[in-house]
């Protein structure tokens, strides 16, 4: 099985559980997931860092802009029409 990320500890749990022969993991360096589970579970492991960190790397600093333009990690507040309110958008 092939993976971006490493895994998570549910999904480390269930690649153990389904005894998979092999999991390449594209890089654990954003996200180190549960590689302990894996090597408990005595799944082989192969890691691939150099290309998959640098992509990870260029799609995190990504700045994602709204339709107004604004970069969206810069917008402090979205204003509600009239008679809505937070309690009903998060409640």
């Amino acid at each position: 099985m092939y993976t971006t990320l490493s895994p998570c500890s549910m999904c480390a749990g269930a690649v153990g559980l389904f005894k998979l022969s092999l999991l390449v993991i594209g890089e654990s360096v954003t996200f180190p997931g549960s590689k302990d589970i894996l090597t408990l579970s005595g799944i082989p492991i192969s890691i691939s860092r150099t290309s998959v960190i640098n992509m990870m790397k260029s799609w995190r600093s990504f700045q994602p802009t709204s339709a107004c333009g604004k970069v969206i990690s810069q917008l402090t507040r979205v204003s509600l029409p009239s008679g809505v309110s937070e309690a009903k958008c998060f409640g």
